[in-house]
């Protein structure tokens, strides 16, 4: 990855930058209305979403569907467990698809290192 970063570093060094807006690779998944949070990882992998949804289970680890009937003052035996949801993009796929935001996500990444 740091390679296909780098290719591009000596081409951009002295220009001003934005962050990546990812609107295009969230509505490729159908997300469009979504802030979950995006992953770049090595591969031609194209947009998709991995994780859990947020929810409630008991301490013993059974789901709790209307938490709402589980809220007495004073008692509780809810645990809640946020979303792990996640999308996760190839940089390959990105490269080809969404080019703009791959410049800037490797400018970012040249920086940050």
């Amino acid at each position: 990855m740091k390679k296909i970063i780098s290719e591009i570093y000596d081409e951009v060094i002295n220009q001003k930058q934005k962050k990546p807006c990812w609107k295009n690779v969230r509505k490729s998944c159908n997300q469009s209305g979504s802030n979950y949070p995006v992953r770049i990882v090595d591969g031609d992998d194209s947009p998709h979403t991995i994780g859990e949804c947020c929810h409630y289970e008991t301490k013993g680890g059974d789901m709790i569907y209307h938490p709402n009937s589980y809220s007495k003052i004073g008692w509780s035996n809810m645990v809640y467990h946020p979303s792990t949801i996640e999308i996760v993009v190839g940089i390959n796929w990105l490269k080809e698809n969404d080019p703009e935001n791959f410049r800037r996500y490797a400018i970012g990444s040249i920086e940050s290192i």
